[in-house]
């Protein structure tokens, strides 16, 4: 009998360390899966980040799929080259008008561009870097300056020749010996030269008085 139960004994413990054994097989199994998933979901992660990279890459080197980096590095190429000339452009007027920047932001200037519908068209042209329109305007104005100041020039030297030789002639007017004022001088500096007239009044009104103002 107790041969028996011994024998059943010996039989339920070989049937537990088999099940055992199963188990810790069934066990390792799982944890190798879960290990190989941890590790697939780590690759595909890293795998969708690369991607996102390489099409934020893509996008700003050209937002065209027919991007060639061949042509942008001529198109920068050719930007630079461009610039450079600009530039030489720029110290040949500065050069030749000396000046010339605050010439143009001038209200005179201004004011001038803006009587000719040409000259307009010529100073849009060349506030977009069309140097040829740039000379022709500065050109024209250089010379309409230069002319301003040879009438202005002349206009003075005619009044100081009048001033020298007609206006302030001493005679004898009456005996006295005062000066004798030619009247269509008088009036030219009335006109233009108001300073002078408004200064010089008093005496003017007693010339008057006195009859010393004579028409030549």
């Amino acid at each position: 009998m107790n041969d028996e139960v011994n024998t059943e004994d010996g039989v339920v413990e070989l049937v537990e360390d088999k099940v055992d054994e199963e188990f810790a097989e069934l066990q390792g199994k799982y944890n190798n899966l879960k290990s190989k998933i941890g590790t697939l979901a780590n690759e595909r992660a890293e795998l969708l980040r690369q991607n996102n990279e390489l099409l934020q890459q893509t996008t700003s080197k050209n937002d065209d799929w027919d991007y060639d980096p061949a042509e942008r590095k001529a198109e920068q190429a050719l930007s630079q080259v461009q610039k450079l000339q600009q530039d030489a452009e720029k110290r040949e007027l500065a050069r030749d008008y000396p000046g010339y920047q605050d010439e143009v932001s001038s209200e005179a200037f201004r004011t001038w561009v803006a009587e000719s519908p040409y000259r307009q068209r010529r100073f849009v042209a060349a506030d977009s870097m069309d140097f040829d329109a740039a000379r022709e305007l500065l050109s024209e104005w250089t010379e309409k300056k230069s002319q301003a100041h040879q009438a202005q020039d002349q206009r003075e030297a005619s009044r100081k020749q009048a001033l020298n030789s007609a206006s302030m002639e001493k005679g004898s007017a009456g005996g006295t010996g005062k000066k004798v004022w030619d009247r269509n001088w008088l009036v030219d500096q009335q006109v233009n030269n108001p300073g002078w007239y408004r200064a010089n009044y008093a005496e003017i009104m007693q010339a008057y008085r006195e009859g010393r103002v004579k028409k030549r």
